[in-house]
């Protein structure tokens, strides 16, 4: 065991504000890249999601995130995924999204946030308007690859 008890001092001294809360990014129009991109399945129905992480690149939000979190459960998911797949320059078939992940990667978007609402729930949709360096321009770099597919991976909440 490591003995950290020299940092006690330090540690008790070090004030931190408990009260935080995350707060969340206000609907609009944003310039991001695709920083990961993950396949998981959802922890309640282990239905597959595709997980996106961008990280915004200008303006008052930079380098802060936005979480796209879509639920593979249907024609119509489906179809939205799809439709993000070509925006970026992807024209695959279902069966090839997660061996092609990679090459989502470092693409550059204009996004929109916009938060929904129903049954007194709130939701957000991330909406792609337009690449701003589609797929064929990028490298084949899969170093930072963030696909989870290994059996027994982390589950993920179902997102609605």
């Amino acid at each position: 065991m490591i003995d950290l008890s020299h940092y006690d001092n330090a540690w008790d001294s070090i004030k931190t504000d408990t009260n935080q809360d995350y707060e969340e990014l206000p609907d609009g129009t944003y310039n991001v890249f695709i920083e990961t991109a993950k396949l998981v399945e959802t922890k309640s129905t282990q239905k597959p999601m595709l997980k996106l992480q961008l990280r915004i690149l200008d303006g008052m939000h930079e380098n802060k995130c936005l979480f796209d979190n879509m639920v593979i459960h249907s024609e119509e998911s489906l179809s939205y995924i799809k439709k993000k797949f070509n925006i970026c320059g992807l024209n695959i078939k279902a069966s090839e999204i997660e061996e092609n992940l990679y090459r989502l990667l470092d693409i550059k978007l204009q996004v929109n946030k916009k938060t929904n609402y129903k049954d007194d729930k709130s939701y957000v949709n991330i909406y792609f308007n337009r690449c701003l360096n589609p797929v064929t321009q990028q490298p084949n770099n899969k170093e930072n690859l963030a696909v989870e597919n290994e059996p027994g991976r982390d589950k993920e909440e179902d997102v609605p």
